[in-house]
């Protein structure tokens, strides 16, 4: 009989930040939109425990389908908890029920993506084919309540939620509840799964969407992207840049405000102490407790807290996933994110695309 692979040697997950099982593909509402449309079995609880015992301090993202469909969640959150951290995606409307979250947060769930595509339960009909907004405010509510902290993933589509004042609401409504959410993540919908005959936003679309929509300067987003490159090539530190995301920092006191707005970095390239001044402006943009204790979580390969915060600073996060009419399988290595697809850890959207292909040809569709 082959041993099992011991924790840390040579598993395919090794190279990913995070990791995504779909623990269900089944859910409890049917959207026009849904990128994980096709329908498998779900992964038995002792498959999940294998999974989870062979990594450690990696964070792991439940999803789906809907996970909360799965009547023994709270057992999969404990189980990854044991050695590493679980993020919950979901749509949040099991989350409505006070008593359910908080058994979820007995488990020791303490972060979520939380789809929240707009304010109006005009955009819910269209993207979720029914009106969901109350439920969607109270399982925030319950969240909250439950001292859990919230990433808010809004799913953009052409004509439905792209309008200037649909991303002004949904930041502001983020901002005035900052004591619990830390990101705002706006994901534009690919052609994979069930989707809407829309284009597809593009990076740089999307970027300038979102940049307009805050009265924000995308040179100043882009600063920062720019920082973190300088950073890995002189402390040859890894942080994930991929063309088909950018995350960046923002004040929100005031308005809204790039962390990186006043920084030269021309002046840093430039100089023979480019070290020092990576570190010295690292530490007055993000503050000194921020720069030295992510520096010591990156070295020591335990990144588990997931955002960078205070009391004034949320996370703005853009992706445009790849699908087959744009997907590069060489840039798609360098991907922080593995899905576990066929029995295996695979780079996220390279993933999507498998199984959205082997779902095509079952079902006898075709897509050219």
């Amino acid at each position: 009989m082959m041993e099992a692979k011991k924790s840390g040697e040579g598993s395919d997950g090794d190279k990913f930040l995070r990791l995504m099982l779909d623990v269900t593909t089944r859910c409890n509402i049917d959207c026009p939109v849904c990128y994980r449309s096709q329908k498998e079995d779900d992964i038995p609880l002792e498959e999940i425990e294998k999974i989870a015992s062979e990594y450690k301090d990696k964070i792991f993202l439940i999803c789906g389908g809907e996970p909360t469909v799965r009547d023994d969640l709270p057992e999969i959150l404990k189980l990854i908890k044991k050695r590493n951290e679980a993020f919950l995606i979901t749509n949040g409307l099991k989350l409505a029920d006070h008593d359910y979250t908080m058994v979820l947060k007995e488990a020791g769930l303490k972060y979520i993506f939380f789809s929240l595509n707009g304010l109006d339960d005009a955009v819910y009909e269209k993207l979720n084919g029914r009106k969901m907004l109350d439920i969607k405010l109270q399982a925030l509510e319950n969240i909250k309540r439950a001292g859990m902290k919230v990433c808010l993933a809004v799913m953009i589509v052409r004509d439905v939620n792209d309008k200037k004042e649909d991303i002004k609401e949904i930041m502001d409504f983020a901002i005035k509840n900052r004591d619990f959410i830390r990101e705002v993540r706006f994901r534009a919908m690919a052609p994979i799964g069930k989707f809407l005959p829309k284009k597809k936003y593009s990076m740089n679309e999307l970027k300038k969407l979102v940049c307009d929509s805050l009265d924000v300067d995308s040179n100043d987003i882009e600063k920062e992207f720019e920082f973190r490159k300088e950073l890995n090539k002189s402390f040859n530190t890894d942080f994930p840049l991929m063309p088909c995301s950018l995350n960046f920092y923002v004040r929100v006191s005031k308005g809204i405000h790039p962390l990186f707005k006043d920084v030269s970095l021309e002046k840093i390239k430039g100089s023979r102490l480019k070290k020092l001044l990576l570190i010295s402006r690292g530490m007055s943009v993000y503050g000194p407790t921020t720069v030295l204790g992510g520096l010591s979580r990156i070295f020591a390969n335990k990144r588990k807290i997931p955002w960078i915060h205070g009391k004034d600073v949320l996370t703005i996060g853009l992706r445009s996933t790849p699908d087959e009419s744009d997907f590069d399988l060489e840039t798609n290595k360098k991907c922080p994110t593995g899905l576990y697809c066929n029995k295996k850890f695979i780079s996220f959207c390279h993933a999507n695309i498998i199984k959205d292909r082997e779902w095509n040809d079952r079902e006898g569709k075709d897509r050219s």
